[in-house]
């Protein structure tokens, strides 16, 4: 979030704006600005470029009325995921994390059932659930062991969204996917980006509405001279950690 510089077309010095990455000085469109209607009471949790990735991901799911949802990762992403996909018409949202601590986040924004991945209750809670997969898996967990298993956990003819963005090769049983005939998506922000709208404008448009609401995922705040603490931080990732934001003097 930025303040804009006097004398931008059809928006006013002072108004509160998306912004592009780093920069001293940033050059845009105004038509490629998008504006808060009001001031955020917390800049650090108007965070909109994750949410449109939500909000463009949210496009491919192709959710029908009564949907079965299955989240197998609820990390910062995964739960804005939640968050939207709880504000959809969906039956079940079931969601799976290893941390019980992102799980109580998760219930708390509408997942109808969490289940904490390693313990011998989730293992066997998939197990019922291979029995009866759901029409919809989201992939958010970024692990390889999670992207093998999202498969089985998909009904034949149903959707499997790739939500993570994994670095590295991954090796998945197209067997089982080519057999089921599975719908595989891979939900990255770019999967959306013919449609003639603007997914950041929306995303800001929804965080305003309270549909994604941001407070209780940003959990730790760095000043920009903090930067080398911040990623290590992140890169760590220790208990109650969920989003960390820089904030500028």
């Amino acid at each position: 979030v930025t303040k804009l510089g006097p004398s931008v077309g059809g928006l006013a010095e002072g108004d509160i704006v998306t912004c592009g990455p780093w920069a001293s000085v940033s050059n845009y469109p105004a038509s490629a600005l998008c504006r808060f209607t009001s001031p955020p009471t917390d800049p650090a949790t108007a965070l909109a470029e994750p949410v449109a990735c939500v909000v463009g991901a949210l496009y491919s799911y192709d959710i029908t009325p009564g949907d079965r949802v299955l989240l197998l990762g609820a990390g910062f992403m995964g739960l804005l995921n939640v968050q939207g996909v709880a504000h959809s018409p969906v039956k079940q949202l079931v969601v799976v994390d290893v941390k019980p601590e992102n799980l109580e986040l998760a219930a708390r924004f509408g997942a109808t059932e969490v289940l904490q991945a390693g313990t011998t209750e989730a293992d066997e809670r998939l197990g019922e659930i291979r029995q009866d997969p759901f029409d919809l898996v989201i992939e958010a967990a970024d692990v390889e062991a999670t992207l093998q298993q999202a498969g089985a956990l998909t009904r034949p003819g149903g959707r499997l969204a790739i939500f993570a963005w994994h670095h590295h090769p991954r090796t998945v049983d197209f067997g089982l996917w080519h057999v089921r005939g599975l719908r595989v998506l891979n939900s990255s922000p770019q999967i959306s980006r013919d449609r003639n709208v603007s997914n950041m404008k929306r995303a800001v448009d929804l965080i305003e509405r309270g549909v994604f609401d941001l407070a209780l995922l940003v959990t730790h705040r760095h000043r920009i001279c903090e930067a080398q603490e911040a990623m290590e931080l992140a890169a760590e990732r220790p208990r109650g950690y969920v989003k960390g934001v820089f904030l500028f003097d």
